[in-house]
């Protein structure tokens, strides 16, 4: 490099150095002068977003927006707001803490969110289908439903508090699927197929989204306890899936009313009913988000499932009932019928398995701490007794015989006073 080249460097360089110390303190006062506005928007910007949204909705019910774009507007609206607002989230805990665990959970959460009003606002905005068509976009609907259900799914079984291990993860995500599943095979037995059946893509969406709120709202409830907001950002999943996966369904189905061409009421009132509920639960699911509470989680509950809780049971039930009185109203149920009763059985097989290794494992670990602990207290010469609250001898160190001459049949099952 020439003697003139080197000189011109340094001579643009000194000039770029004042140029900043010129312009840094001015950024700087402008920047402690509007701290405390950009926090007050930063923290009332998504409520008024949400506001809007909805506005927005109520002008297109009552006409005097036109009612798709309407739809369209607001959806996308709040799903911006909101996935942007949990991605920054995410951002600021990987850079705080320079760790990808803790901000997994808010940043799939807001992949659901972007994902899901992506999906949305195309189905809502566009014009009605040709008659006897799968309506608009059927497997992109249904595509960007899996898609979104995914994110949103590993989003709370992701989110710091909500569970604390893998194993807690693929219980949650277990318990879920087989309630899920149960309640859509009972629903499908008894309301579903007597009509004559949906088109396939409905039958996918409503078993995905049947299975998906059970997830979420399992997750949900088991986190409750040590993480409070847990259960807002699994309200506000629920929500959003379902809402999505309303309105795939009734813009994709050609037996629906949104597939005879036409918008007719019935089709419409699903439609604001949906956006309503993408609205609030994009909304939820980052306000939930945002709340760091965490408690320290009970040790004796924290590798625990719903397995000793009727709520488990009773979809079971259900589907079973419901088996027996279609065979006895209708003969043998459809293939469809099947199919779903093979998935529930399939999962409720696969969720018992996995909790008869749990079960045999913690009493394999029971009996090696049982085992470790006879051989600490069998060469003791200290006496060491277990009674109970009612101070009723329960169990009697070997040490008793040879310090007090005492035997176990002397001594257990009997007051400790005596």
């Amino acid at each position: 490099m020439s003697p003139l080249t080197v000189a011109a460097t340094r001579r643009v360089r000194a000039l770029a150095a004042r140029t900043t110390r010129v312009f840094a303190a001015p950024a700087r006062a402008v920047a402690a002068v509007t701290a405390p506005y950009r926090a007050a928007v930063a923290r009332w910007l998504p409520g008024i977003v949400t506001v809007c949204a909805l506005v927005t909705l109520g002008g297109g019910l009552t006409g005097v927006f036109p009612a798709r774009k309407a739809l369209a507007l607001a959806i996308g609206l709040a799903a911006a707001t909101h996935a942007g607002r949990l991605i920054r989230l995410a951002l600021r805990i990987h850079l705080g803490q320079h760790r990808f665990g803790p901000c997994r959970g808010a940043g799939f959460l807001g992949m659901g969110v972007l994902i899901g009003g992506a999906t949305a606002a195309p189905l809502a905005g566009a014009p009605a289908a040709p008659v006897g068509t799968t309506g608009r976009g059927g497997p992109v609907g249904l595509g960007g439903l899996v898609a979104a259900t995914v994110m949103y799914l590993l989003g709370l079984l992701l989110l710091p508090g909500a569970a604390v291990t893998v194993t807690n993860r693929l219980r949650r995500l277990l318990d879920g699927i087989a309630v899920g599943t149960c309640l859509f095979y009972t629903a499908w037995l008894l309301f579903i197929a007597p009509l004559g059946g949906p088109h396939p893509h409905t039958l996918i969406a409503g078993l995905v989204a049947c299975s998906a709120a059970s997830v979420a709202l399992i997750t949900g409830l088991r986190a409750i306890r040590y993480r409070p907001a847990a259960i807002t950002c699994s309200g506000g999943a629920t929500l959003s899936i379902v809402g999505l996966a309303v309105l795939v369904v009734v813009l994709t189905d050609p037996v629906s009313s949104a597939g005879t061409g036409t918008d007719t009421a019935e089709a419409t009132g699903l439609w604001w009913a949906a956006a309503v509920a993408l609205i609030v639960g994009s909304a939820l699911a980052a306000a939930g988000a945002r709340r760091t509470g965490i408690r320290e989680p009970d040790p004796a509950t924290v590798h625990a499932t719903f397995a000793g809780h009727p709520l488990l049971a009773l979809p079971v039930g259900a589907a079973v009932l419901a088996t027996v009185y279609r065979l006895i109203t209708a003969g043998v149920p459809d293939r469809t019928s099947m199919a779903l009763s093979a998935a529930a059985v399939a999962t409720v097989a696969t969720r018992e398995a996995l909790a008869a290794l749990d079960v045999r494992r913690y009493a394999l670990r029971l009996a090696s701490r049982e085992a470790r602990f006879r051989s600490l207290v069998a060469g003791s010469s200290d006496v060491t007794a277990v009674v109970d609250d009612d101070l009723v001898v329960r169990w009697l160190s070997p040490a008793a015989a040879r310090q007090l001459a005492l035997s176990e049949q002397d001594v257990i099952d009997r007051p400790f006073v005596s």
